[in-house]
């Protein structure tokens, strides 16, 4: 399964800001594909979060205990990754969040606090494989020019408009 191919010429991202948001099921399916596909990459279990509300995105969610090994327990992980899929254009980037083993309240990190930098070698690497182009932190946090927020009418980063307004 294939994402339309992004090439990585001028206007990377911002040539996608203008596009409109894909709420089709056609693309959860993709999304959801993905996500199956990269668990069996991982050999770890990924969640699919497909609410796009207030998201031009699609969320493919990981936990890690803290030596960077995959769990499915919510509790013992203190590593959450999340993986958005962008659904205005074959783009994806990838959101940590830490937190304390046995507590909930994630707040976000950045990746350099993940212990595990082969698997996230592995997942960028199954991402431009599949056709998606990464978007990393240094664009995400970028001010998108003329657009704003949905939810409140803010002045919206690229982050917002491409990915994800409540991530």
């Amino acid at each position: 399964m294939m994402f339309p191919p992004s090439g990585r010429a001028d206007g990377f991202p911002h040539r996608y800001l203008d596009a409109a948001p894909d709420y089709s099921g056609p693309f959860t399916d993709r999304v959801s594909q993905l996500g199956a596909e990269l668990s069996d990459v991982l050999s770890a279990d990924s969640s699919h979060d497909a609410d796009m509300s207030y998201n031009a995105g699609q969320k493919l969610g990981l936990l890690f205990l803290p030596d960077g090994s995959p769990t499915t327990d919510p509790r013992a992980a203190t590593y959450s990754l999340g993986i958005w899929i962008s659904s205005k254009g074959p783009l994806w980037t990838r959101i940590l969040h830490c937190g304390q083993e046995g507590d909930l309240a994630w707040r976000p990190c950045p990746l350099s606090d993940f212990p595990n930098t082969s698997l996230l070698d592995t997942i960028e690497n199954f991402m431009r494989d599949k056709g998606l182009a990464l978007v990393d932190d240094d664009i995400l946090n970028q001010m998108a020019e003329g657009k704003e927020t949905k939810m409140d009418g803010a002045p919206a980063t690229i982050r917002d408009v491409l990915f994800c307004e409540t991530c």
